[in-house]
């Protein structure tokens, strides 16, 4: 009888999952939500300067990382895992490096030195190294100064 018992109990729990949630349970440091192809992830981070990307803006219901978490390059759904910025494994471009808090604003070919302070917020992004600047003509690559390339005119 026991083990009768114990079988119920591991059904109930399972149709109790599959009702909460409809596919599972969201792991450590998430909850489920609904997202957008908007979501800043530790692969997804804004390059330097680039315009932020959203070309999937379909909402769905799927496990996001609780405030102040990413998730972890390669992660999503139900097996993501949420780490601290500074955590983050990233693949940013040649020249840049990763900073969980940085400036949007940024050297570029056009104004190569940040005089005025930022007045927007920093956040997980890749930036350029010191002594490169943001060329917008190569694609938002980091580059020396005398590399930058011209301004392509219509």
């Amino acid at each position: 009888m026991a083990s009768f018992s114990l079988a119920v109990f591991f059904v109930v729990a399972a149709l109790h999952i599959q009702t909460n949630t409809g596919k599972g349970v969201c792991p450590k440091h998430s909850h489920l939500r609904e997202v957008g192809g908007c979501e800043i992830r530790c692969d997804k981070l804004p390059s330097p300067g680039a315009p932020v990307d959203c070309p999937d803006s379909k909402v769905h219901k799927d496990c996001k990382c609780k405030h102040g978490l990413l998730a972890q390059s390669g992660t999503s759904g139900f097996t993501i895992v949420c780490v601290p910025p500074q955590d983050c494994k990233t693949n940013c471009t040649a020249n840049a490096h990763y900073e969980p808090f940085g400036s949007p604003c940024k050297a570029t070919c056009e104004k190569p030195t940040v005089t005025e302070p930022c007045k927007l917020p920093g956040g997980p992004r890749c930036v350029c190294n010191e002594g490169f600047v943001m060329d917008q003509n190569q694609q938002h690559k980091c580059v020396k100064p005398n590399e930058c390339l011209p301004a392509h005119k219509p």
